[in-house]
């Protein structure tokens, strides 16, 4: 029987010897009620699904009111707080967002328009011409929420169509309470984007600038008087060249500020108006490739100092005051979105938050007039989210409500790690590691994130966590393509979809294996959108490294998707990012998993929305149908309502669900 040895496992101590059978038999119980109890402890799949109970929280300009969005009973609620009320007022009102179910109309952003009333941008899916359209209104609703009415108010003798777009606000005038100035595509044709100063109390209008069909947006200085506006002009759907004009105020007429070619980036890059109307900020790259924020005197042409930088991290956007217009500090991200504040009061006032709220971000989302009331948001990793009240009268801090309703306690959510690897060029690729105790080989789960020129964060990630509490360790890696890390990390992305991108996801997962922390016996490669094209394309070009695939909303026929979006205005830029269709065309054909479908050879679950805007329900469907032959137990499974983002949430619900069984079968 070979050396007697002492086994001690958790609840039982073995002592003497035993032969190997009744040895292994006893372990594998032990093990098995180990994993059963864990099971039961982990939050349920419902948990993980929800949708946020408490979203867009806004103060008013004298604080004296709250708005929220507030999910109950299926639909969401705007919901006003009254912070002070007086004798006879309601401290809660709520109204059933009747014009919105945050599925087909999905809540875009809540402001503050004056102190009676409050903003409410929606979008909902429709259709024109025969083509699937995102539509976009603006709601205006009284504190006491007794009138909703849509701006701005078309007129009476308006033609039939109306414009697709319409809550693009330029500028929330704060020292005009009854206006603000939005572009606007009067027509409903795409053949002239205005900007027009609408009244947020009957939203009647009046023009301000004037465009056409090659505009595509405004820039107001701080005083809201519109300065530049953007134009691209295309042919047959390919970039032909941008250009940027310039006029000195509303009653100036327009002149070429700069105009560049198709794969050229503006010089300066504006950030926004400094106090000075004739000096901007703008954003410039540093010789490391890194965006830099500078003055640039719009009379002289000239670069002034450097405001801002950060060193291996781009910069992000200004932060200003709604009010007073002044640039308060800027954002950057490193593991998540930092901002460095200018204001001192601000300045202090986060530092001091920071001290208190240990272990999470900490973010001020939003104050009053007077700056008496501050909304803080803090979250992280292992925290959901949670809003906050600051009275700087009092000096009090004091909890408002949780992000999500349901409560996570700290050992259902599992830390995130930071890391990096090398990719086989040598390059440094970040991402994260979502993983529970232990050193030993883990079955692991490789996420690779949608856009694909977006990021992950070090924050908290629903599916990863979902992931890691069902035993998984989850790698999301920020493979090249990806925003933030400079110009040339995320342009060597540029028409390497399947390619470059693909192979840092690769080097990934070989480093994880390396590294004792993946079993390469038990992975599984997932994702989203551009990560469910990503999750596909690794089981077609390194076969050996996933036993599953998970692959939600993929696009998997990249000629198709350029083909699809053709059919909607500037689509030329995509071509920029996934590549040339007459060019790369045998590129773009061997690179598409439809025509690769033979090569994979493991399980996979489709999963995608019959209403993604996106990318076609078709993408899977037909996926689907290649995959038929490879003798494997595959699944489609498609979301009825479903848009590309799991909006609903019996949908996300679902497709946790699907994931959870498909995994535990295959890993």
């Amino acid at each position: 029987m070979g050396n007697c040895t002492n086994i001690i496992l958790p609840l039982i101590v073995m002592r003497g010897c035993f032969d190997q059978m009744r040895r292994t038999a006893i372990i594998a119980w032990v093990l098995t009620l180990l994993v059963s109890a864990g099971a039961q402890a982990a939050p349920p799949v419902e948990a993980f699904g929800k949708l946020e109970d408490f979203s867009h929280v806004e103060i008013s300009p004298t604080g004296k009111y709250l708005a929220a969005v507030r999910w109950a009973d299926g639909a969401a609620n705007l919901t006003i707080y009254n912070l002070a009320p007086g004798p006879g007022e309601e401290p809660v009102k709520a109204l059933s967002l009747d014009f919105s179910d945050n599925v087909e109309e999905k809540i875009r952003f809540v402001r503050w328009l004056n102190e009676e009333r409050v903003g409410v941008a929606v979008s909902f899916e429709h259709e024109r011409w025969d083509q699937d359209t995102l539509e976009t209104r603006l709601m205006s609703i009284t504190a006491d929420l007794s009138d909703v009415r849509q701006i701005p108010k078309l007129p009476k003798n308006r033609s039939s169509f109306v414009a697709q777009l319409q809550d693009r606000v330029l500028d929330f005038l704060p020292d005009d309470p009854d206006h603000i100035l939005m572009e606007f595509d009067r027509n409903g044709l795409g053949q002239e984007l205005n900007v027009y100063r609408v009244n947020v109390n009957d939203g009647t209008m009046e023009g301000v600038a004037f465009g056409n069909e090659t505009v595509v947006g405004y820039i107001a200085d701080r005083e809201g008087q519109v300065r530049f506006k953007y134009a691209v002009q295309e042919v047959n759907n390919q970039v032909f060249k941008r250009a940027l004009f310039y006029r000195s105020g509303d009653d100036k007429g327009w002149t070429l500020f700069q105009e560049i070619g198709k794969d050229e980036n503006f010089d300066p890059r504006i950030a926004g108006f400094t106090n000075d109307p004739s000096v901007l900020y703008v954003l410039r790259l540093s010789e490391e490739g890194y965006d830099d924020l500078y003055t640039y005197n719009l009379t002289t042409r000239l670069y002034g100092n450097k405001v801002f930088g950060v060193e291996g991290i781009d910069v992000g956007s200004l932060v200003s005051d709604n009010y007073t217009r002044r640039v308060l500090g800027v954002s950057y991200a490193v593991d998540y979105t930092k901002i460095a504040y200018f204001d001192g009061q601000i300045a202090s006032l986060q530092e001091a938050v920071d001290g208190v709220l240990r272990g999470t971000q900490n973010l001020i989302v939003g104050w009053d007039r007077s700056r008496t009331r501050f909304v803080i948001f803090a979250t992280g990793p292992q925290h959901p989210g949670t809003y906050y009240i600051f009275d700087a009268t009092t000096n009090n801090l004091s909890k408002l409500f949780d992000r999500y309703a349901y409560e996570f306690q700290p050992q259902d959510l599992t830390p995130v790690e930071p890391i990096t690897y090398q990719a086989r060029d040598g390059v440094t690729i970040p991402g994260y590691l979502t993983r529970r105790g232990g050193n030993g080989p883990m079955p692991m789960v490789v996420m690779p994130h949608g856009g694909p020129n977006a990021r992950d964060f070090l924050g908290y990630e629903y599916f990863a966590q979902f992931l890691a509490s069902r035993g998984y360790a989850v790698l999301q890696p920020n493979f090249r393509g990806s925003t933030g890390y400079g110009a040339a990390f995320e342009e060597a992305g540029f028409g390497e979809w399947g390619l470059l991108m693909q192979d840092d996801v690769t080097d990934g997962v070989r480093a994880m294996i390396d590294r004792g922390i993946a079993d390469p016996e038990r992975i599984c490669i997932f994702g989203w959108s551009y990560g469910g094209y990503a999750a596909l394309m690794g089981a077609i070009k390194t076969p050996e490294l996933y036993k599953c695939v998970v692959s939600g909303a993929p696009v998997t026929d990249l000629r198709r998707i350029l083909q699809e979006n053709s059919k909607y205005k500037f689509a030329g830029l995509d071509q920029t990012n996934v590549g040339k269709y007459w060019k790369d065309a045998g590129k773009l054909r061997d690179t598409s998993p439809i025509n690769n479908a033979d090569l994979i050879q493991v399980p996979v679950l489709l999963i995608h929305g019959d209403k993604d805007l996106s990318v076609d329900v078709g993408h899977s469907k037909r996926m689907y149908n290649k995959l038929k032959g490879n003798g494997q137990d595959n699944k489609l499974v498609i979301l009825e309502g479903g848009n590309h983002h799991l909006a609903l949430e019996h949908n996300r619900v679902r497709a946790l669900k699907e994931l959870e069984s498909f995994l535990k079968k295959n890993l």
